[in-house]
């Protein structure tokens, strides 16, 4: 199992199967790492596509075309899906719809910024408070 982020997910599709709502496509980004030499790796980006009958992972290739390099997506490994539905479950913390979930600490989220507003603030108040102001004063007597 591979917990994949919600971030992560380029896209994904559903339809009616059965009167229940089914994943038919969805398509996921993440980074590969690729052997670099001996004592290194690089991080390589690819989308994998996950159908109900097959997989495809895709990653940028570069080709040269009329004497420019560009990057093309390129399949590198494809096969076939033999479960029959897409194996990805779902957590859903405040669910709004099918593959859709409302974040559950969006309210504590807001209050931080605004904790942080009101410390920043405060901040600025003291340092303008704490500055000494230059001050003149001569004897006339």
């Amino acid at each position: 199992m591979t917990h994949i982020d919600p971030m992560q997910v380029l896209y994904w599709e559903a339809e009616r199967i059965d009167g229940v709502m089914t994943l038919t496509e969805v398509r996921i980004w993440e980074l590969q790492e690729h052997q670099a030499g001996l004592f290194s790796s690089l991080p390589v980006l690819q989308v994998r596509v996950l159908k109900r009958d097959v997989f495809e992972v895709w990653q940028p290739v570069e080709v040269e075309n009329a004497g420019k390099k560009e990057s093309v997506w390129q399949v590198v490994e494809t096969g076939v899906n033999t479960l029959g539905k897409i194996p990805l479950v779902p957590f859903y913390a405040l669910r709004t719809g099918f593959m859709q979930s409302r974040p559950p600490l969006l309210d504590l989220a807001y209050m931080n910024v605004e904790h942080w507003q009101s410390s920043s603030d405060q901040r600025s108040i003291l340092h303008t408070a704490r500055v000494p102001l230059l001050t003149v004063t001569t004897d006339d007597t």
